[in-house]
C-alpha cells in the first residue's frame, strides 16, 4: 500500500493555532467597525437583516458573540426598532394623507415586516390547567332532544 502523501489537512499536528482569526471575514477593527455602522444604517432604514450585503446574518450573530464591544447587541436591537419607526411613520403619514403611495403595499410591507403587532390573523392556544391538553370526550349515543 502505497503511503500517504502529507497534503493540505493531513500530516502531523495540522491546523492553525487554536485561537487564530484566519476565518474572519473582518480582520481588523477597523473593518469590523466600517461592517458594523453598514449594518446600523441598513436596519434604521428598515430594510431586514436577511438583505444585508457584505455579510449573512449569521456572521453578524457570530461577531456579536466573539466581539460585544464591536457589535453590541442592544445597537443592533434599537437600530431595529428605529426601522420599525420608519415603517410606522410610512403608513401613519399614507394614512393622514401627508405622504403619497400606495397604501395597499405600505400594509403589506408593515404586516410581513411586523407581523407580531400588525396581522389580521389572531392566533389562540388551548390547553387545560398546567398548560396541559383539553380532554374532549365525544358521546355517541345521545337521545335526541324534544
Amino acid at each position: 500500500m502505497p503511503a500517504k502523501n502529507p497534503g493540505v489537512g493531513q500530516g502531523v499536528g495540522g491546523g492553525a493555532p487554536k485561537g487564530n482569526q484566519n476565518n474572519l471575514k473582518f480582520k481588523t477593527p477597523e473593518a469590523r467597525k466600517e461592517v458594523f455602522e453598514e449594518l446600523i444604517k441598513h436596519l434604521e432604514n428598515a430594510y431586514d437583516q436577511a438583505s444585508f450585503g457584505p455579510c449573512d446574518w449569521d456572521t453578524v450573530e457570530s461577531y456579536i458573540e466573539n466581539f460585544p464591544d464591536e457589535f453590541p447587541a442592544e445597537d443592533i436591537a434599537a437600530a431595529k426598532r428605529r426601522g420599525h419607526k420608519v415603517l410606522e411613520e410610512m403608513l401613519f403619514g399614507l394614512a393622514r394623507g401627508e405622504i403619497q403611495g400606495n397604501a395597499t403595499t405600505a400594509i403589506f410591507v408593515v404586516k410581513n415586516k411586523l407581523p407580531a403587532h400588525y396581522r389580521d390573523r389572531v392566533e389562540n392556544q388551548v390547553s387545560g390547567p398546567n398548560g396541559e391538553a383539553v380532554m374532549v370526550r365525544i358521546f355517541d349515543n345521545l337521545p335526541a332532544k324534544n
